[in-house]
């Protein structure tokens, strides 16, 4: 009796010395558009398949969609299903293209759009923002000249943390001019992981109300109107331009403080040593940029 007593005493003991990190969280996959691969820690996906990670683990989506191929960075956390969308637009659409209406968007998605057409500037947004929680994408990756990304959530929104609209955990991408606008709420923050683009331009016009967090933005040139940026890394081969910048906004936020304890920061892989550092390519100019 005392050694039947002793093995589960033992056993229940063992039981909690596993390290938390060893949980397990899975990602299953949904669907993946015609045309599109997608492989998995460098592991084949179709559309059915199940991965399974402990708690932490990074996980690496590559995408492949009409000649190129987008890498996509994570940690994994919780269960979540995952889909690709992924469209060639030979001519522009002539309209707003919406992620929910027009490219069935799920949480945790990955979006490739594709197109050589610089008739237009491409615009993206959200026909109903999710009222339950932020709007969540691993990827978007726009390959096109000209293109915009709009405030896709919802400010009133029940999920947690409830002050940020929309994140993106893996890269957000293009290859031209890569526009980010949002609605001015203070209650309206995006969280960028990765940012990659020939330009960017954050044209928000929000004056402070507006914060968005970005953990690694490379690019030529940078511009900035009146919009409340916080990075963590920056390398760009030109220069950063605060175009009317008001003052306290640039930087203020930085998201290695205690946004990082948030569950958006848990996901991020790309983080940088040497934080807080203004590359020496950079120049920053502009107007009353104190």
């Amino acid at each position: 009796m005392r050694y039947r007593f002793f093995m589960w005493t033992l056993a229940l003991f063992s039981l909690l010395l596993i390290p938390f990190n060893l949980m397990a969280a899975s990602i299953t996959v949904d669907s993946i558009d015609q045309g599109a691969t997608l492989t998995i820690n460098g592991t084949q996906a179709v559309p059915g398949s199940v991965f399974n990670f402990t708690d932490g683990e990074t996980v690496e989506f590559k995408t492949t969609f009409n000649g190129q191929t987008f890498i996509d960075v994570i940690e994994s956390h919780y269960n979540i299903n995952v889909s690709v969308h992924a469209k060639d637009y030979p001519n522009h659409p002539g309209t707003t293209i919406y992620l929910d209406t027009d490219l069935n968007y799920t949480p945790y998605d990955i979006f490739i759009i594709t197109s050589n057409d610089n008739s237009s500037q491409f615009v993206f947004d959200f026909n109903s923002p999710p009222t339950d929680d932020a709007v969540k994408i691993i990827g978007f990756h726009i390959m096109v000249p000209d293109a915009r990304i709009n405030k896709l959530g919802s400010s009133t929104h029940t999920g947690t943390p409830s002050y940020v609209s929309e994140i993106f955990y893996g890269t957000v991408e293009n290859n031209g001019d890569l526009y980010i606008s949002t609605t001015c709420d203070v209650n309206a923050s995006s969280v960028f992981n990765k940012i990659v683009a020939n330009r960017v331009f954050f044209d928000t016009s929000c004056s402070d109300d507006q914060d968005i967090m970005i953990q690694e933005l490379y690019a030529d040139y940078v511009e900035t109107i009146d919009t409340e940026i916080s990075w963590w890394r920056m390398e760009l081969t030109g220069y950063f331009y605060c175009n009317d910048y008001d003052g306290y906004s640039l930087n203020d936020e930085l998201p290695e403080l205690s946004s990082l304890n948030d569950d958006p920061m848990l996901w991020f892989k790309a983080r940088n040593p040497q934080k807080w550092q203004l590359y020496p390519a950079i120049l920053i100019s502009g107007t009353d940029n104190n």
